[in-house]
């Protein structure tokens, strides 16, 4: 079995007995985006770094490095113990210096392909960000409002440079020139000291800033807004993306740049406007690095990669080392699968395939039932199971059957198991043929669907989904989508204990904050930021989102979406980290509703946690009602019009 990851839009398939092959044929094509591929599983990226069109290094929050050679990426490699890596710049193939939310920096050299161990420079800021114009000069900010260079050899000491305000980017050009910005809207320019700070975007945080020459920079923030600096001016805030926060910025020529936000799309400058491309759907871009007009490479939050390059003839690539495989060949049949996790075609690949070839598969979770068509359209089969895996009606004309999956028949393993990717199901016994890889935390060795599969499923042996389902392991759900996103929640606070109700009664609060559910966003400009709108110091009330940083350790890190979630457990649950909540005394009744109503619920969590103030309660409550009736899956995206009873 081999998983998919790399395709072209011009490609033209042939098949072989041998493997699944893709030749892609035409001529060059003008510079576009590419699919974005998972390199690194679910793992967040924080920043990416190109020396070329043929190098870049990306590094990832459970310090992991992987490298880009210009035609695939490494296998992650742990390079710094665990610690979270912030920022990496590479101004060569040859080296390349990364820094942690620790403050251990750590070079790269391409000669042997390999990094030093991380020694400490910045203990006491928490780093940011690194660029490095070559191997003998480096600059790096922090969270302290701190400035460090790098001479080559050795790290100076720590210079404060910015109060007390977090520098949250830096670009260099030259060893007497970068630019800094930081998160109270100022900008820094260095020609071997610092300016005096530049409100350049009143008080919104400026996220990103990138310059290809002293001439032309641009800079980017939280609010959808780009500023630009040209002939050492700076222009005014232009709105280029509604509201929608701005992550990351790579600047090539005061004609062509690149930014890219939290909903997966890339923003294009052109010298006089800016375009938008959706090229990830609702996850997070967090990092892009141009090195000409016609190749850029982009990270998300979620582990994946993906480029903007100009195509030409191109041989496809089946990588084998995706953790659940997208393609699997039974040594007649090659089915490849879609994005809900069943396969959605089957490929004939002997030498005298079928009239009928390809056949289309059409999965229905709710009967377990598949059809399948030829290219026209045409029913060729329909069949079903029960709820065990037993065949109910019809003969099936797949290998594919119960719960959308694989179902070997062969000599090999005995007729009646499932492939369920993961792990093997036998319907005679109704379990899993070996031990939950998660067992810690289901606390069910090989029981499928929660012993329940008349009301749900376990399709890929690693979470059972459905009607008050989600008491698996969150390790291997995906975050991408509002859905995701919805699904993660509901099903990490299920696997902590809490009832369906109290469960609903959460996301019933996070989804009338922000239905997007995400993790950056800040509602009409502030205070309130995150998920739970966090209150950041403004105006003198209390900083519980700067409560909310330290425990992550580094701003990147308390960020990201599943560090926010994790935080809401623990502000509920343990009053040692409960730095500061709103109501402690709702707490207790919060934990304690169980199952009596999802009013009370979702009015008491709001009252414990969010401290909304004058709050929509009806709104909040609309949404959880839509939460619990779907068991996580679904919502009422309307809730907002939904007039007080």
């Amino acid at each position: 079995m081999t998983g998919m990851t790399d395709t072209v839009g011009t490609a033209s398939w042939g098949y072989t007995g041998d493997d699944l092959e893709a030749a892609a044929s035409g001529q060059a094509v003008s510079p576009s985006w590419g699919p974005m591929q998972d390199i690194d599983g679910v793992i967040s990226f924080y920043h990416v770094s190109c020396a070329s069109s043929s190098f870049c290094v990306a590094v990832d929050v459970d310090s992991n490095a992987l490298i880009y050679n210009g035609s695939r990426w490494s296998q992650p490699k742990d390079i710094d113990g665990k610690n979270l890596l912030d920022s990496v710049s590479c101004p060569t193939a040859t080296w390349c210096m990364a820094i942690d939310a620790e403050g251990n920096y750590l070079t790269y050299n391409g000669t042997t392909n390999k990094w030093s161990s991380p020694a400490s420079f910045d203990a006491a800021g928490a780093p940011e960000f690194v660029s490095c114009p070559s191997s003998s000069f480096c600059m790096a900010v922090d969270g302290s409002g701190n400035d460090l260079t790098w001479n080559g050899t050795i790290w100076s000491a720590a210079t404060n440079f910015d109060g007390a305000n977090m520098v949250t980017s830096v670009s260099c050009r030259a060893s007497n020139f970068c630019i800094a910005v930081d998160d109270a809207g100022n900008a820094f320019t260095y020609n071997g000291s610092w300016t005096q700070p530049k409100d350049i975007d009143g008080t919104r945080e400026l996220t990103a800033v990138s310059c290809n020459s002293s001439g032309f920079c641009v800079a980017v923030d939280n609010h959808g807004n780009a500023v630009i600096r040209s002939g050492g001016n700076w222009a005014l805030p232009q709105g280029i993306d509604g509201t929608t926060p701005l992550w990351g910025v790579s600047v090539v020529s005061s004609s062509f740049a690149v930014a890219v936000d939290e909903d997966g799309n890339a923003l294009m400058y052109n010298g006089s406007s800016w375009s938008t491309t959706d090229i990830d759907g609702f996850e997070e871009l967090q990092s892009a690095s141009c090195t000409s007009t016609t190749f850029c490479a982009v990270v998300d939050v979620a582990g994946h990669a993906g480029f903007y390059s100009q195509s030409g003839t191109q041989q496809l690539i089946w990588d084998t080392a995706a953790s659940e495989p997208l393609v699997l060949s039974d040594g007649t049949n090659y089915y490849v699968y879609g994005a809900t996790g069943e396969p959605v075609e089957q490929v004939n690949v002997t030498a005298s395939p079928p009239s009928n070839n390809p056949v289309f598969l059409t999965y229905t979770p709710s009967d377990s039932s598949w059809l399948a068509t030829n290219t026209s359209g045409d029913e060729l089969h329909f069949w079903r199971y029960d709820a065990f895996g037993t065949v109910a009606l019809g003969t099936p004309d797949s290998p594919f059957g119960y719960a959308g999956q694989f179902a070997d028949t062969s000599s090999r393993v005995p007729s009646g198991f499932g492939n369920m990717r993961a792990r093997w199901y036998q319907a005679q016994t109704g379990q899993f043929t070996s031990v939950d890889p998660d067992f810690g935390q289901s606390d069910q060795a090989y029981g499928y669907a929660g012993d329940d599969p008349v009301n749900g499923i376990d399709p890929t042996g690693l979470l059972f989904v459905g009607p008050g389902g989600g008491g698996g392991s969150t390790n291997n759900l995906p975050v991408k989508t509002v859905a995701e996103r919805e699904l993660y929640i509901w099903t990490y606070f299920r696997s902590k204990g809490l009832t369906m109700i109290q469960t609903a009664g959460i996301l019933g609060n996070l989804l009338s904050e922000d239905n997007k559910l995400s993790p950056t966003f800040s509602q009409f400009g502030g205070p309130g930021y995150g998920l739970a709108q966090w209150t950041r110091g403004d105006n003198g009330v209390y900083d519980s989102w700067n409560d909310l940083v330290n425990c992550a350790g580094s701003v990147t890190k308390a960020k990201t979406f599943r560090f926010q979630v994790a935080y809401i457990w623990d502000e509920l649950s343990d009053s040692s980290l409960r730095y500061y909540v709103p109501n402690v005394s709702k707490i207790s009744a919060f934990l304690s509703v169980q199952d009596s109503s999802i009013e009370d619920a979702t009015s008491d969590f709001e009252a414990a946690i969010e401290g909304a103030g004058a709050v929509k309660i009806w709104v909040r409550k609309c949404y959880a009602d839509s939460v619990y009736e779907s068991q996580g899956q679904s919502f009422q995206a309307s809730c907002w019009n939904v007039r007080q009873p």
